[in-house]
């Protein structure tokens, strides 16, 4: 299986970030993006299919994932098997 890479690049006097995306998922969500809203740009599609792309700078998010004890798991999943039931 071949490395896909993917990077995002901005300056910060500039309100906008630059992305690159080998990975088809985050294709078609930039590409949609693009289609919905005049922020985002195409900048290029290149011939592997891979795109470079300037989003908003404010869009750019890094989190850790969300933390759960093992008594709000379980409670989480009882409410969704309550859910599931009641449909």
């Amino acid at each position: 299986m071949a490395v896909k890479e993917n990077a995002i690049n901005w300056d910060s006097e500039k309100p906008y970030a630059t992305v690159y995306f080998e990975i088809q998922s985050w294709i078609n969500k930039i590409t949609r993006m693009a289609e919905a809203n005049e922020e985002f740009k195409i900048i290029a599609t290149n011939t592997d299919g891979s795109i470079l792309a300037r989003i908003p700078k404010k869009c750019v998010k890094i989190h850790l994932p969300r933390q759960m004890s093992e008594e709000a798991r379980k409670a989480a999943g009882e409410r969704m098997r309550k859910m599931q039931t009641k449909n």
